[in-house]
């Protein structure tokens, strides 16, 4: 095989990027995460990958590693809408469990 003849990185994330959407679909979110995570390795600046890594991370409740996915992915591409409203969201939910639990503990406390 020549050079000219080999899938570029970007040409490999977007492969594996569908794979992990396709697992996504059929519910298969630990091979989505795999396939996922191989995409942005293979090319860290594929923000759809990152962006959808995200929201994998959201649903497996993993919040941190999905507001790093989010950050990343604005970092590689800063125009991406559907990402910073994603990391918008996710932030705005933090902030109020954070809220709430300093309520819980100032009742909990009264009690």
């Amino acid at each position: 095989m020549s050079e000219n003849s080999r899938p570029t990185a970007r040409q490999q994330s977007l492969a594996l990027w569908k794979i992990g959407m396709r697992c996504i679909e059929e519910q298969q979110f630990l091979e989505a995460v795999q396939a996922l995570r191989q995409s942005t390795l293979t090319d860290p600046t594929f923000s759809p990958a990152l962006n959808d890594l995200g929201v994998l991370m959201e649903i497996l409740g993993r919040p941190g590693q999905a507001m790093e996915c989010y950050e990343a992915a604005l970092r590689a591409d800063p125009t991406q809408v559907e990402t910073r409203e994603n990391l918008r969201q996710l932030c705005l939910q933090r902030s109020l469990i954070q809220a709430l639990r300093g309520r819980f503990n100032v009742l909990a406390h009264a009690c």
